[in-house]
């Protein structure tokens, strides 16, 4: 990913050091811990490599409450992909704001629930795994599943969004009660596509949601 170009700079007379100064988009990993590597070649190139192992910490930590609160077997937290920004991907800033102490903002919280739900469940729809996560940490963790969202939160109470442990009991054990009724939800919208596009229609144009015969 092309960031942009930066000039070096000496950081004052009597200092060994120099200074670039780096795109506003890896504001996140300020204040972490970068190696630096020099690479001779035709066309030399300079890497840093920031520190992120308390962002992996994290997300194996988030991993490891998730999988009981769904039932599912304890295993190691597969190799994934962590991107700087997008949609239901892991998101490096949300790692990052994890790591720290709670409290979390929910928006963090909510994004990485989400994609951990994809990672964990990969034949639940990405609207499904959001909607979910929205209900636990009233956070949105992207705007295209924004229907989902209401049409759960019609059928389910969603909690404020307001900052919270992101490895707290409260979360995690209304993932867990929320998670089969939520499912049910999802398995009779999805045999009834026609209803699921009325109910998309309704959000849309703010009607009122009628989830009749839908909750078990």
């Amino acid at each position: 990913m092309e960031l942009g170009t930066r000039g070096i700079r000496s950081s004052g007379r009597g200092s060994g050091s120099i200074e670039i100064t780096l795109p506003s988009r890896l504001r996140a990993l300020s204040g972490l811990n970068c190696q630096i590597t020099w690479q001779d070649s035709p066309v030399p190139q300079v890497t840093l490599t920031p520190d992120l192992s308390l962002a992996r910490a994290a997300l194996a930590r988030l991993w490891g409450l998730l999988l009981p609160a769904l039932g599912l077997p304890q295993q190691p937290l597969p190799a994934m992909q962590v991107s700087l920004y997008g949609g239901t991907a892991l998101i490096w800033e949300d790692a990052l704001t994890l790591s720290r102490s709670a409290p979390h903002e929910a928006a963090a919280v909510g994004q990485v629930l989400a994609a951990l739900l994809i990672l964990a469940l990969p034949a639940m729809p990405p609207g499904h795994a959001v909607a979910l996560a929205y209900l636990a940490t009233g956070a949105v963790a992207d705007s295209a599943y924004q229907a989902d969202c209401a049409i759960a939160a019609r059928a389910f109470c969603p909690r404020a969004a307001a900052p919270l442990d992101g490895f707290g009991d409260g979360l995690w054990q209304s993932v867990a009660r929320l998670a089969p009724p939520l499912q049910a939800l999802r398995t009779a919208l999805a045999a009834d596509q026609a209803r699921y596009r009325s109910l998309c229609a309704a959000v849309r144009t703010g009607a009122p949601l009628d989830l009749t015969g839908l909750l078990p």
